[in-house]
């Protein structure tokens, strides 16, 4: 009797699967491709979380190994490479010098060394952020250019049995952030490919043992969301892609026999197409996503009706195109071509005419309007690699502002969802933050009425009172003139101000730290400013200098002190010539942004509140009568900190002394820990001030700056609710990816 080969677990034998090369085609296979290519289009069309349990790559992965083995024993390594990558990169090539035509001819102007990544993609192809739909996708050609490079090793691996992925996958889970991404990838998807060869010479698991796997796997993923072990876009980390994969590919295994039957059913010839053409619906999803850039997501609809009219138009015109182009990938398979129906043609010319019109807008900060929601932008993380965490007064360069859009929609509608019952708690109803990054700004509003928005208009956001973060800005103005060498921080006080207490012990470092020993007990919301009532800084500071009293000697202590900044304004005021207001005008004018001042918010007429009777008539000066939108203070405290003051003023205002007897306090910013402790230095990349109002906060190892106005930042204790703490955070998380 003639060999039978290995037994699968339904009763067939590997023998009497359909050979590949050959006309038929392993139902099973191509219902697996169809379904996690489907579910791909869709990730990049709405960018929803959930979509992402799902592992469509591990199991693209997995058919890819099932497929691979039979034609290196059949045919051997050699022609089996030669054959697979003429398959793959004759379709590859024709939507490669598409995109490359339609992105120079959108304003592109690429370098040599990044057209060779287009024509041999070993290496990420890369482009504009504005176009990254088109390129993003393509990690996954890399990645399997690379597997069949490797495919004899991969396939000796097979020959070791199931330790041999399931090592895989574990050293995947345990590779650094900064491990690079050709190495991440191979390793981790890898194991699915060595498990397709497994499956391919030993024959299916048994549908109990796929089963159990499975529902393990997917419990486990489960449990891991619940609990915020796992972030909710999995594929955001190699060992949640890893778990997540596990668990898809063994309950599609599991469910082998309806998945061959649905390759045979009503819907065989579809299914059986898609899996045929599934490269080229892989490949020309870019101009779906391109196409809803430009037509759907720009426009003005209800979110609800943009979000249906993408789905049409993403995967109606992805398939078009598949099924129109799609022939070269079949004559690269050498399979023989079928006629189309006149209509694809004239449908595939109509669509040549509405890409060729497609325009993805800018907003005038340069902020592209995003094709997939949030999704395959997010994936440039794939292309750009986060750089390590390092306190640095520059910033290393973006992975561009439309990665940075969606990344930060993922960390607001993550946070939405995990703290909903903390928004209830606090009765906050709304809130608002703006991200800016080297590549432009980002502003978004969420309010419990209409929900998670991006705030293109950036003039509907609210005008909010800075409060103590006004500090900040006066120490910046403070650092400018040191830099001009106008002043100097050792300088004491008295040397600008005559008659004030302890003015040459005082100095304006003390000043800016809050180390002074001024008394918070001059300080009262109900000074008397002339015939206005409310604050009176001048009265303030004059209460103290006819006391002339201190808690500590200046540097040995720490008291918040608004008394302090008003002295420091007053000080810069005489040794520069110009008033406060005037110096913090003319940082907000370098930075492009509008400011407006609590006494021009006032009643007129109000009599001087400045400790010198000048113009001043606002109640809180340098220490707080700031007001602006978020997307002001994002951009000014950018500005400052990357733009305007050198690096060494930058790492003067961001210097925290370890003991916390001092205050943790720099010059009128503080740190967001975790931080670590050196030689007596407080250490973080996370700094920034807060306020009644809200936060600002600058990453140092990225330079991006965010300011948030939550309509409910304080609790009743006097301190931040917790939840605000961690929204800064997953920002910081979020854009370093």
């Amino acid at each position: 009797m003639a060999a039978q080969g290995p037994v699968l677990a339904d009763g067939s034998n590997l023998t009497s699967l359909p050979a590949t090369g050959t006309s038929k085609r392993d139902g099973l296979w191509d219902s697996i491709k169809a379904i996690a290519v489907l579910r791909v289009i869709a990730w990049h069309t709405w960018g929803w979380a959930p979509l992402s349990w799902f592992g469509a790559m591990p199991a693209m992965f997995l058919a890819s190994g099932a497929l691979l083995a039979p034609s290196l024993a059949r045919d051997g390594y050699a022609l089996t490479l030669r054959n697979r990558l003429k398959r793959l990169m004759i379709p590859y090539w024709v939507y490669a010098g598409t995109c490359i035509i339609w992105m120079v001819a959108h304003g592109w102007h690429p370098t040599t060394a990044e057209l060779l990544r287009w024509l041999v993609p070993v290496l990420d192809p890369t482009g504009p952020e504005r176009f990254a739909m088109l390129w993003v996708p393509l990690w996954y050609l890399r990645a399997y250019i690379w597997m069949l490079i490797a495919s004899p090793l991969l396939l000796r691996g097979s020959r070791r049995g199931w330790l041999v992925p399931a090592l895989l996958l574990v050293t995947g889970s345990l590779l650094p952030d900064s491990t690079p991404l050709v190495v991440g990838d191979m390793v981790t998807y890898s194991a699915f490919v060595v498990a397709g060869m497994i499956i391919s010479s030993r024959g299916l698991p048994s549908i109990r043992l796929c089963t159990a796997l499975g529902i393990s796997t997917a419990a486990a993923l489960g449990i891991g969301l619940a609990t915020g072990t796992i972030p909710l876009v999995v594929n955001t980390t190699y060992g949640a892609t890893a778990l997540a994969g596990v668990a898809t590919s063994a309950l599609l295994l599991s469910l082998r026999t309806p998945l061959r039957q649905l390759s045979s059913g009503r819907v065989g010839a579809p299914v059986t197409w898609i899996g045929s053409r599934a490269l080229s619906i892989y490949l020309w999803q870019g101009f779906g996503l391109a196409v809803a850039a430009g037509w759907i997501w720009s426009t003005d609809w209800p979110r609800i009706g943009k979000t249906v009219a993408a789905g049409f138009v993403v995967f109606g015109v992805t398939l078009l195109l598949a099924e129109a182009l799609g022939k070269v990938e079949g004559l690269a398979a050498r399979r023989p071509p079928k006629r189309s129906h006149p209509i694809i043609l004239i449908v595939f010319l109509s669509l040549v005419i509405l890409i060729s019109l497609t325009n993805i807008p800018t907003s005038a900060d340069g902020t592209p309007v995003i094709a997939s929601g949030a999704a395959i932008l997010r994936n440039a993380q794939r292309v750009t690699e986060e750089p390590p965490p390092s306190t640095s007064s520059r910033p290393v360069v973006d992975p561009g502002l439309s990665v940075r859009r969606a990344e930060l929609w993922r960390v607001a509608e993550e946070f939405i969802s995990t703290h909903e019952d903390d928004l209830a708690a606090a009765s906050s109803e709304t809130f608002e933050f703006s991200v800016r990054t080297n590549d432009g700004l980002v502003s978004l509003r969420w309010s419990k009425d209409n929900g998670l928005h991006f705030v293109e208009k950036i003039k509907t956001l609210r005008d909010i009172p800075w409060y103590s973060m006004t500090k900040s800005v006066t120490s910046a103005w403070l650092m400018t003139l040191v830099e001009g060498e106008v002043v100097g921080l050792d300088d004491p006080v008295g040397k600008y101000l005559d008659g004030i207490p302890h003015g040459s012990e005082i100095t304006l470092r003390d000043l800016a730290r809050n180390r002074s020993g001024i008394s918070a007990k001059f300080e009262s919301n109900e000074s008397g400013a002339g015939d206005s009532g409310g604050i009176d800084p001048g009265a303030e500071v004059r209460r103290w200098i006819a006391d002339g009293s201190l808690e500590f000697k200046p540097g040995d202590g720490f008291i918040y002190s608004r008394v302090g900044y008003s002295l420091l304004a007053w000080a810069l005021e005489e040794a520069s010539g110009e008033t406060w207001r005037q110096g913090v005008e003319a940082l907000a004018e370098g930075a492009g942004v509008r400011l407006v001042f609590d006494e021009d918010v006032l009643p007129s007429g109000r009599s001087s509140t400045h400790p010198a009777n000048n113009s001043y008539s606002g109640e809180r000066y340098a220490a707080g009568a700031l007001i602006g939108r978020v997307d002001a203070g994002a951009n000014l405290f950018w500005w400052l900190y990357n733009r305007s003051l050198s690096p060494s003023s930058v790492d003067e205002i961001f210097t925290f002394d370890a003991d916390e007897r001092l205050g943790l306090y720099g010059l009128g910013t503080r740190p967001e820990c975790p931080c670590t402790k050196s030689d007596g230095v407080l250490y973080t990349d996370l700094v920034g001030n807060s306020s009644v109002p809200g936060w600002w906060s600058l990453d140092r190892s990225t330079g991006s700056v965010w300011m948030v106005a939550p309509d409910k930042y304080w609790r009743g204790d006097g301190d931040p609710w917790p939840m605000w703490e961690e929204l800064s955070l997953s920002i910081a998380k979020g854009l370093r990816r």
